[in-house]
């Protein structure tokens, strides 16, 4: 029964969408064994199957800070597809049940207008180490974590007060924020305490082990929506470690038998073949909902894979394998599939994987980083793992991670110096900070706001880039440089070694020289930043013959300097 008419015409990468009920009810509307509803959609590129999924609108409202959802209307199922050419588009609707029953076909028609759109992103064909939109466009993901609306750790007693825990409401804040500092990445997690599907069945609208929660499909409908609107893309985690951790949530976990799971103990997990079907059918309900969505960057199935207990690679590998060849058999997005590890050193037997397509690390001061030098942390990482030849993040940064930071002033100091010191390497994005709320609650959204002016005309595909670290002189201080350039443009951070654990009271340091070579003579435009404002502070045009010596103004702490060749 169709409950709304679809619409006849979209424009192309807009979201067609199909709202339909069945005749009959199911006992699990998400078990395909049970009963499975898909469209055929044929358009100008041939036939393609779209997996239907059943789900439940809800209005929210905030009570005493507290978000609450009703449900509204009754639940139903709805088929979700973005044509990606303009022209024809034919459906044929069908489901078929457990007993094999199939219902009759419906089927309809509509039009894809033309439009202008970036696409999905993906892996650049150019150069598959960076992130690019379908239509070649790069994208340079500059954010932060937002696991969850509000982080019970915190790295030091702040001296302001978090804001509340609002769900969505709290997420409206924070994507606003960003899109205000030109911030257009966030990791956020699906897990039972954030949008997560499966739960202790004792939990509100949690029915544990293959039955969804609708009211958080919900909220993660609406979160997708809001940044859209903010221009921000959405990293999802499909599971964290710590629900398989005894002292944290095992006791609680959708997964454990004694919750209806099927796991007996969490070192099962990478070899239960039913964990594995589970998961299948988690993603089969993920990629039908939100598969569709352009504004997801990427499926990353872990958050810290090798923290499960019992942990050991190829166990992981052949899990991470099979789910991966699941999912891009269905997605038609064709969204990356990412992993993470808190510690790169521990993923090689993931990231050699040819459906992995990420390296994904942390850079807290922790083994194998030994200092807080973001510079050296981050080139021990690229030297190690370069070799896959895919996109490298750092997935979380900031101080000694549990441990937390000393102070305000040490915590900001580290979240500035890892922005800037990571535009400097062969990253696909900037280093993703942990502590959004001392990012929000202590207003440091202007140092994004920095970065992302700074790196706006940097385009990673288009030029050849390699990294740098030229000499630079001062006259009352020793400083240091990193950057990367090709034969006409290239970018540098001037920095003290104070920057990676003060950000008040730096000195202020005045007759600097840097020294640049290999590249190309001609005229250039040579502007230098204020890596705290975004601002220009300095600019010139002038014939360069390399190599040369740039004499710089006088800074605090740190300056950004960007040589770009205007004619040869």
């Amino acid at each position: 029964l169709i409950d709304e008419t679809p619409n006849a015409a979209c424009p192309v990468m807009q979201r067609w969408e199909l709202a339909f009920r069945l005749s009959r009810s199911y006992a699990n509307p998400f078990d395909p064994e049970v009963v499975d509803v898909g469209c055929d959609i044929t358009g100008p590129d041939g036939s393609e199957h779209v997996t239907a999924f059943y789900t439940q609108d809800y209005a929210r409202r905030l009570d005493h800070d507290r978000e609450i959802v009703d449900a509204v209307g009754a639940a139903g199922w709805r088929v979700r597809y973005r044509p990606r050419r303009a022209g024809n588009y034919h459906w044929v609707l069908q489901a078929v049940d457990g007993d094999r029953r199939r219902s009759p076909p419906l089927s309809g028609g509509f039009s894809a207008t033309a439009a202008t759109d970036p696409g999905y992103i993906g892996r650049s064909p150019a150069k598959p180490q960076y992130l690019a939109f379908t239509d070649g466009s790069p994208y340079y993901p500059i954010g932060h974590n937002l696991c969850q609306a509000v982080d019970l750790q915190r790295p030091y007693a702040y001296e302001f007060a978090v804001a509340p825990d609002q769900g969505t409401f709290s997420y409206d804040r924070y994507f606003a924020r960003m899109r205000d500092a030109g911030m257009n990445w966030a990791r956020v997690w699906m897990t039972p305490w954030s949008f997560g599907l499966e739960g202790d069945p004792t939990w509100p609208d949690f029915h544990g082990l293959g039955r969804y929660n609708l009211a958080n499909a919900w909220r993660f409908d609406h979160l997708l929506d809001e940044a859209a609107r903010d221009g921000v893309f959405v990293q999802p985690t499909i599971i964290h470690h710590s629900e398989l951790l005894q002292e944290n949530c095992w006791k609680t976990s959708a997964l454990n038998v004694a919750n209806g799971g099927c796991l007996g103990s969490p070192q099962q997990f990478y070899t239960e073949p039913r964990i594995l079907a589970a998961f299948r059918t988690r993603m089969r309900y993920i990629v039908a909902r939100w598969g569709d969505d352009p504004r997801i960057v990427a499926w990353e199935f872990f958050g810290e894979a090798n923290l499960v207990p019992g942990f050991e690679g190829t166990a992981a590998a052949a899990w991470h394998r099979a789910l991966g060849d699941y999912v891009r058999s269905i997605d038609l997005g064709r969204h990356p599939i990412f992993t993470h590890c808190h510690n790169w050193q521990n993923g090689h037997a993931l990231w050699a994987l040819p459906g992995i397509d990420c390296v994904q690390g942390n850079g807290y001061i922790r083994p194998p980083n030994t200092t807080p030098d973001h510079v050296a942390n981050f080139e021990r990482y690229i030297a190690e793992v370069a070799r896959y030849g895919k996109p490298i993040f750092v997935a979380e940064y900031g101080g000694r991670a549990e441990l937390g930071a000393p102070s305000h002033d040490y915590l900001e100091a580290q979240l500035h110096s890892g922005l800037w010191a990571s535009l400097t390497q062969p990253f696909a994005g900037a280093a993703m900070a942990w502590w959004w709320n001392f990012t929000d609650g202590a207003d440091c959204y202007h140092h994004y706001r920095a970065l992302s002016r700074f790196a706006a005309d940097i385009d990673r595909v288009a030029h050849d880039f390699h990294c740098v670290k030229p000499a630079v002189t001062a006259r009352n201080a020793t400083v240091k440089a990193a950057g990367m350039q090709d034969r006409g443009f290239g970018f540098y951070w001037v920095y003290h070694s104070d920057v990676f654990t003060r950000h008040a009271d730096l000195p202020t340091i005045s007759g600097a020289r840097l020294h640049l070579d290999q590249l190309d003579g001609g005229r250039y435009r040579i502007t230098s930043w204020d890596t705290r404002t975004g601002e220009v502070i300095a600019s010139e045009e002038r014939e360069l013959s390399l190599p040369v010596d740039l004499d710089l103004q006088s800074f605090v702490g740190d300056l950004a300097v960007k040589v770009v060749v205007v004619g040869r």
